[in-house]
């Protein structure tokens, strides 16, 4: 039986900004030498015309999205930070309250510790100029989608139909999200639609899906798929700190298969960053607790599946693409909120049964 933890509007507004505080602290100190501004100051000069054919499609998209607000023609960084700073912890704090009421300001340990981590990893990682706060738009966007009232259909429809102008003009391999999505629709309407869903067969059912991609790919798109099996063909001093390389050479379908299933257990438990230094144990901690926890909650692979094909579709896409760790955990992070709502169980606890049904009487 789940643990619940009780909190309420003033705990979140006072704690939110003590995260946020904190997260900025561990930006500017210990791991600032894995923090980069260089995209955002490309971003900047792109905004007052400098720098913009040295600049590709993704930038110049997440630098036209930052043209809209023009900040009183401010082009320092910071001043930029502290901005979105602001405005994305608010947006972070309204979507923590709406679920609390939602659900009597109880929510699981599990939950009360991803939130919480987040928090901080957002504001260390993702929380200034830069194309992540565009990403977050977008999974803000597919996150008001999938919390509608409206029916499953309509909301993959339009869920898949974001993906698709986002990899058309933004990040074109979030195409591959959309197609995880889409295989874990397929078995959960074909597959397991009269069974009770089980982690393990769904990661099954998604293997067998990867296969599926490198195989057509291959064949159909081999541009596509040189691309794919290629990704982590680099160099230790390509500019990444925490690169992930492949362990198997051969990048035909089987030898790239067997490099994806690698990479998804380096990933999901990356214990090989404590090689390169202590520092790294939080986000190892963290990210293990997050697979280990989603896989274990029989709530996400059913009640709410939905939001558990949001989150470990991404983490797929992201093991296919992501060329580094701080890559992942930049990017991941921005996908908390379906987490939160893939963990909800509140009628799994008595107190919280006892809290909803006293309000709806």
């Amino acid at each position: 039986m789940a643990k619940y933890v009780k909190t309420d509007a003033l705990y979140w507004c006072v704690t939110v900004p003590l995260l946020s505080i904190f997260g900025k602290v561990c930006r500017y100190t210990f791991l600032s030498k894995l923090i980069s501004t260089s995209s955002g100051n490309l971003i900047l000069d792109y905004l007052q015309g400098k720098g913009r054919a040295n600049l590709d499609g993704s930038f110049i998209f997440a630098a036209k999205a930052f043209s809209f607000v023009k900040l009183f023609g401010n082009y320092n960084y910071f001043f930029w930070e502290i901005v979105l700073t602001v405005f994305l912890n608010v947006v972070f704090l309204s979507i923590v309250l709406s679920y609390l009421r939602k659900r009597a300001g109880l929510m699981s340990v599990a939950q009360f510790v991803i939130v919480s981590g987040d928090c901080v990893f957002l504001n260390a990682f993702s929380y200034n100029i830069s194309k992540e706060p565009v990403q977050y738009a977008f999974f803000l966007l597919i996150f008001a989608i999938a919390n509608s009232r409206r029916v499953l259909r309509t909301k993959m429809f339009f869920i898949l139909l974001t993906l698709a102008i986002e990899s058309a003009f933004f990040r074109r391999y979030y195409m591959i999200y959309a197609y995880f999505l889409v295989a874990g629709l397929f078995y959960a309407l074909r597959i397991a639609r009269r069974k009770k869903r089980r982690f393990s067969v769904y990661f099954i059912a998604m293997l067998l899906a990867c296969v599926s991609l490198l195989a057509v790919s291959s064949i159909i798109v081999p541009d596509m798929y040189e691309e794919l099996a290629r990704n982590r063909v680099r160099l230790k001093t390509d500019g990444a700190n925490t690169i992930i390389l492949d362990y198997i050479h051969s990048y035909t379908p089987i030898g790239t298969f067997g490099n994806y299933v690698i990479n998804l257990f380096r990933i999901a438990f990356p214990v090989e960053l404590l090689l390169l230094s202590v520092k790294y144990l939080p986000f190892v901690i963290f990210q293990s607790y997050s697979i280990v926890t989603i896989a274990r909650d029989k709530a996400a692979f059913n009640k709410n599946f939905l939001w558990l094909m949001l989150y470990s579709s991404f983490f797929l896409m992201s093991v296919t693409f992501e060329p580094d760790f701080g890559s992942v955990l930049r990017h991941m992070t921005v996908t908390w909120m379906f987490l939160l709502y893939a963990l909800d169980n509140p009628k799994s606890n008595p107190l919280c049964k006892a809290v909803l049904r006293k309000r709806t009487l």
